[in-house]
């Protein structure tokens, strides 16, 4: 029983460091982060997930510039291309929204930026 017991505990311990490695940002993703956060003009900007045909898509979206989706990446980090890609599509098929990153500013115009969920 004890074995039945150890075995379960290091299946477990073992999925949960699988799940951690995993649910960390690629390193192209991390290196775009740090640009953000050094470039005022991404002060009222944020940085979000998107699940699209089973794949990720990360939109940049600055608050105070009139370019909507102009600044989209697929999961390898390329910009996406809209003449290649159907805008309205990607629009009506995203889905699990999820807030990376948020500018300094940008916390202070919304009290709650995971609510955008509702108004994208």
């Amino acid at each position: 029983m004890r074995i039945l017991i150890s075995l379960l505990l290091l299946i477990t311990l073992l999925a949960c460091e699988k799940e951690k490695k995993e649910s960390g940002n690629p390193e192209w993703l991390t290196e775009l982060i740090s640009e953000l956060e050094n470039d005022p003009y991404y002060d009222f900007s944020y940085l979000c997930r998107w699940t699209y045909r089973e794949t990720y898509f990360y939109e940049v979206n600055n608050m105070i510039s009139s370019c909507a989706y102009c600044e989209v990446y697929d999961a390898g980090g390329s910009p996406v291309t809209w003449e290649i890609m159907d805008l309205d599509d990607f629009l009506a098929k995203r889905t699990d929204y999820l807030l990376i990153w948020e500018g300094t500013a940008f916390s202070s115009i919304f009290d709650t930026p995971n609510s955008l969920t509702n108004t994208l």
